[in-house]
């Protein structure tokens, strides 16, 4: 248990682009203390309200979670920057803050201001969103989630072909029924929040790659729980770590489509950056 103090506590934010191990990261954090939401999403360890503002500033900006560029250039408009920025304030301090604090915490904290406990939420907009985030939040912290661009592509496209006949599900996405263009996509999401983890710095911000903490789940939960102020307690590292699948680390290698656009690939400028033009000791691409 986190104990808990006077002091006020700006949010921990989970960002990354879709399917790059986001929702493993804000599960771990959330086992190790930090509240995540009274209304986290039991799949995908998200809060709900937090999303609902993210997907908000999605409309109002004309972008969708496959087309979030909008977004950067919301924020380059200063006046409706201003405005949108407003709006989120109104919707932060609102009633509705009820479902993220759930009742005990909504009697106790008032609002998300006067959090004295190690608190955060986890969504891939929040990447693009973030600006306006850190704004309203003075001292927010930052985990980057980053994972190969192939694994992300691939698994992009497979959930788009298992919900492609979901003709009514909002969240479809066509774009993400070929993995070039999936890929694509990976990119803009690492460089957006590459360019935010380089701009806070490594007291606000860090990033992890999801086949470090896969490979070697004791260091890089240790990280984690450093850098959200938790204390090092060995026998709680080692309880999060027990349930991670290493085997699912660099999965495009089972396939030979996937290891031919690696080869391919594996030079690009957002692969190189994080490591992925190499393949760690003992594995092949081919």
């Amino acid at each position: 248990m986190v104990s808990e103090s006077n002091q006020t506590m700006s949010p921990i934010v989970v960002i990354g682009a879709h399917r790059s191990g986001t929702s493993l990261v804000a599960s771990l954090l959330a086992r190790a203390g930090v509240f995540m939401g009274a209304d986290q999403h039991r799949v995908h360890s998200e809060s709900e309200w937090f999303l609902g503002h993210d997907k908000w500033v999605f409309h109002i900006a004309h972008a969708r979670w496959d087309v979030p560029l909008p977004v950067r250039w919301l924020l380059e408009d200063d006046t409706l920057n201003t405005a949108v920025e407003e709006g989120l304030r109104q919707r932060v301090q609102a009633f509705s803050r009820r479902a993220f604090l759930g009742w005990r915490g909504f009697i106790s904290q008032r609002s998300l201001w006067n959090m004295n406990r190690p608190w955060g939420f986890k969504d891939p907009r929040a990447t693009f969103t973030l600006p306006m985030w850190l704004r309203l939040f003075p001292g927010t912290r930052v985990v980057h989630v980053v994972r190969n661009g192939i694994d992300v592509a691939e698994s992009l496209l497979t959930r788009e072909r298992r919900r492609r006949l979901e003709l009514e599900n909002p969240a479809r996405s066509a774009l993400c029924l070929n993995l070039e263009r999936s890929y694509g996509l990976w990119i803009e999401y690492v460089e957006e929040g590459h360019c935010a983890a380089a701009a806070l710095g490594a007291e606000s911000a860090v990033t992890v790659r999801y086949e470090d903490l896969l490979m070697n789940p004791l260091q890089h939960i240790a990280v984690l729980r450093k850098f959200v102020g938790l204390p090092h307690r060995q026998s709680v590292v080692e309880d999060l770590a027990a349930g991670i699948d290493s085997g699912r680390a660099f999965a495009f290698r089972s396939s030979a489509e996937l290891r031919t656009l690696y080869e391919e690939r594996c030079s690009d400028r957002w692969m190189k950056a994080y490591g992925y033009d190499r393949l760690p000791p003992g594995s092949s691409s081919r």
